[in-house]
């Protein structure tokens, strides 16, 4: 196929599937996570933004909602789209995906969709104060694609949720949407008239919006903007438009000029500002006292003996939210700091950058940040560790790990300890089983000391996972003196402890030492307790195996440890394994893994077809939101339209096939499992004939665009090309199952609410599924 025809078919394939996607998410609940990190081993959110937010399908109840990037282009930052995790504020385990609130509209300057970094979450009140001035007061009217609207109580007054999505784009400001719901849709509102490719308003890099209610302002609230990066950073207060500088209020620049100063100064216990990226302002009150926190990504590290890196969350506090401030320290360091079998500070986890917030959840305080997987910044994961936040009598705002680490030099690390162990914080539960990802320290033969480092071609790593039917991060690239650790399991007295190991050996003879609370040997400063041993041979099968070690140490341990394993070899330079999972077994308690993914097979014509191993990657010009989008090119010759058929060895997985209309066209197969769908699009072209008709767009919710606000409506919703039946579409509270393709929604006059944009689902029949979504506008009568 030549390179012109290979673009043609791309760009065919690519307008259509946009289309196609606009109206489709296929993520569900997921189940309990406690672990680190807490969502699926598949999804990549950084740059996290947590909120507690009421439930607005539940009144009264509220959820514990996530934002942040999305790193589903793979070989670059963040995508397209901010995504929704949600999860009981009552259960902080069950996390379930609540969809793309926004999806970038609006093309930048380079006709390429805008890529959205590091999103910023406000819940906002307005009250009559805010309406009057606002009306007063046209040149601020919130909505520019309404100029000149009136605005009322009713429709605009009480509770919105802002969000900043960071357009990624030079010398662009920042779009900005919101929503009546907290997971969306979210719709822009500050851009440009006469330039619709730019925002209006003042923020820039990793914005941040704080809002707080004041009586004594114009407009009953102060609100106020946070941005910067690259030692850079800004600040002001808003005016009620919530994108736009009040005059005076700016402050901020480069450096010891900054908001708060930026660089790599390491002066005074707390290391100075040394601000990076990443601005949030939180405010605290703790038995009645009140305090504003500002929170950012700095260069830290030398003050407790470790090279100065941004993979670090800092803080200072102040009385007011545009400060002074005083330096408060370092939250996290995602590097994990630990220390030496000689009792220095060494680093245990590969970095770049994170990004965060902290949170208050049911009595405990917890930071929330983002770790790198894949050896590369593009597939970061969500984590979340306890801290405990204190309000001295003084004054001052003590942010802390629950563990304090001083090292031989006297360096002390007293932020949050980097673990495994996710929201259960009292240990894992040990006869699970886990996968190898869930590892908290994965280190090289050369320890990550201050100057020494370890570079890609010597280091294990976390490999990136984007297979949603396979919730796995196996480690790879092990060699001699690697160390990969869990902190920390719960153990429990029990008879016969066994370990099962699951490693995919490489050829190479190799051992296992075993460890427990500690990675180093005996006679070492900081030793631990050696537990077990595993021998591989050079002849074991390259193949996933579970190797099995008795481990009667533990019969007798009971509480929170850490193990570790420490792989030995004679040949320092070849790699010896990979290691895919992990779990503990005793005579009354055997562990199952889960079941492998069922192998899928696709045939054109009877000639099997080669199914890629990773789902489509998200050149700007795709769209794509999620992980379950994979593409075939299929080149034959053209005599008559290739027939697609398809198998599974799991009878239970479900199998749509839409067949192609022309030789040139496209067919899809969808695989359903447990409601999780992995679609294949099969591109057919036959020489000098590209792909030309795209793709079949199923399922598509039928055009249900918009709901006319006090008037009853009967709303018919077709679901085309998919085997729904007997799943549920919902809208604005009300559900309906679909039958013969078909679901009936009606509402009376008074149930259809303010003007805005909805959202509409397919859900499953518990309701956790979403296996579809879309947008529906209700408008007043007159603009029908």
């Amino acid at each position: 196929m030549s390179a012109r025809t290979r673009s043609r078919i791309l760009l065919s394939f690519a307008l259509s599937l946009f289309a196609f996607l606009g109206v489709l998410s296929t993520l569900p609940f997921q189940e309990a996570q406690a672990v680190n990190p807490y969502l699926p081993l598949w999804e990549h959110i950084p740059d996290e933004d947590p909120h507690i937010f009421e439930d607005p399908d539940n009144p009264g109840k509220y959820r514990i909602y996530l934002y942040g990037s999305h790193d589903i282009t793979v070989t670059a930052y963040c995508g397209i789209d901010v995504v929704v995790w949600s999860a009981p504020l009552e259960n902080p385990t069950e996390w379930r995906y609540d969809g793309p609130a926004f999806v970038s509209k609006v093309y930048n300057t380079n006709g390429r969709y805008d890529t959205m970094y590091a999103p910023s979450i406000c819940e906002v009140y307005f009250g009559q104060k805010y309406i009057d001035y606002m009306n007063a007061h046209p040149e601020f009217i919130a909505d520019v694609n309404n100029p000149g609207k009136v605005l009322t109580m009713e429709e605009d007054g009480g509770r919105w949720y802002y969000m900043y999505p960071h357009n990624r784009g030079r010398n662009r400001m920042n779009q900005l949407a919101r929503s009546r719901r907290p997971d969306g849709p979210f719709v822009e509102i500050n851009m440009d008239p006469e330039n619709p490719t730019q925002g209006m308003g003042v923020m820039g890099f990793d914005p941040c919006l704080f809002f707080e209610e004041d009586p004594t302002s114009e407009w009953g609230f102060r609100a106020y903007a946070y941005w910067g990066g690259g030692n850079a950073s800004y600040a002001c207060e808003l005016y009620p438009d919530l994108y736009t500088a009040i005059p005076g209020t700016l402050r901020g620049g480069t450096g010891e000029d900054g908001f708060v100063p930026g660089g790599e100064s390491t002066s005074g216990e707390h290391g100075g500002f040394n601000f990076y990226e990443a601005s949030v302002l939180k405010k605290i009150e703790i038995d009645g006292v009140k305090k504003y926190l500002f929170i950012w990504a700095g260069r830290s590290g030398a003050e407790y003996g470790l090279e100065p890196a941004f993979g670090t969350k800092r803080y200072a506090y102040s009385d007011h939210p545009l400060g002074p401030w005083i330096c408060g320290g370092v939250i996290v360091d995602a590097r994990g700091p630990a220390l030496d079998q000689d009792g220095k500070m060494i680093y245990t986890y590969s970095h770049r950058n994170t990004h965060g917030n902290i949170q208050e959840i049911n009595g405990q305080w917890y930071v929330f940040f983002h770790r790198v997987t894949n050896d590369n910044p593009y597939a970061r994961q969500s984590m979340v560790e306890p801290i405990n936040v204190e309000i001295t009598p003084q004054g001052d705002v003590l942010i802390t790990g629950l563990t304090t680490l001083t090292d031989v030099n006297g360096n002390h690390y007293k932020g949050a300890e980097v673990t495994s162990q996710g929201w259960e914080i009292n240990g894992l539960d040990p006869y699970k089983y886990y996968s190898a990802g869930y590892a908290c320290w994965v280190t090289p033969a050369a320890l990550m000391l201050p100057g020494v480092g370890a570079t890609p071609g010597n280091r294990p790593y976390v490999a990136g996972a984007w297979d949603v039917w396979n919730n796995d991060n196996p480690i790879v690239n092990i060699r001699d003196s690697s160390i990969v650790g869990y902190k920390y399991f719960n153990f429990t007295k029990e008879s016969g402890t066994k370990l099962d190991l699951y490693l995919t050996p490489a050829g190479q003879d190799f051992t296992i030492d075993i460890m427990m609370d500690t990675p180093w040997p005996a006679g070492t400063a900081n030793a631990g307790v050696k537990i077990g041993e595993l021998k591989v041979s050079r002849d074991a099968v390259q193949q996933k195996t579970r190797f099995t070690v008795p481990v009667p140490a533990l019969d007798e341990v009971e509480g929170k440890h850490a193990i570790f394993f420490v792989f030995k070899s004679e040949n320092a330079d070849a790699v010896l394994c990979e290691m895919n999972g992990l779990a503990f077994s005793t005579a009354g308690k055997q562990v199952v893994p889960p079941a492998e993914p069922p192998v899928l097979s696709i045939w054109a014509d009877g000639k099997p077809l080669t199914l890629p191993a990773t789902p489509i990657r998200t050149p700007n010009i795709w769209g794509v939101t999620d992980y379950t989008h994979y593409m075939i090119e299929y080149e034959h010759s053209g005599e008559s339209i290739p027939k697609i058929a398809a198998s599974a060895s799991d009878p239970d997985v479900k199998i749509t096939i839409t067949q192609a209309t022309s030789p040139s066209g496209t067919a899809v197969v969808r695989f359903i499992k447990d409601g999780l769908i992995k679609n294949y699009h099969i591109l057919f072209s036959y020489p000098d004939r590209p792909n030309t008709t795209g793709l079949v767009p199923s399922p598509a919710f039928s055009p249900v665009s918009k709901l006319v606000r006090g008037e009853p409506a009967r709303v018919p919703v077709y679901i085309n090309g998919a085997d729904l039946e007997g799943f549920f579409v919902k809208l604005l509270g009300k559900t309906a199952r679909i039958v013969d393709g078909e679901a009936l929604l009606q509402f009376s006059a008074d149930e259809i609410p303010a003007v805005g944009t909805y959202k509409i689902t397919v859900v499953n029949e518990d309701g956790h599924y979403i296996l579809g979504a879309g947008n529906v506008d209700v408008i007043t009568g007159s603009a029908r």
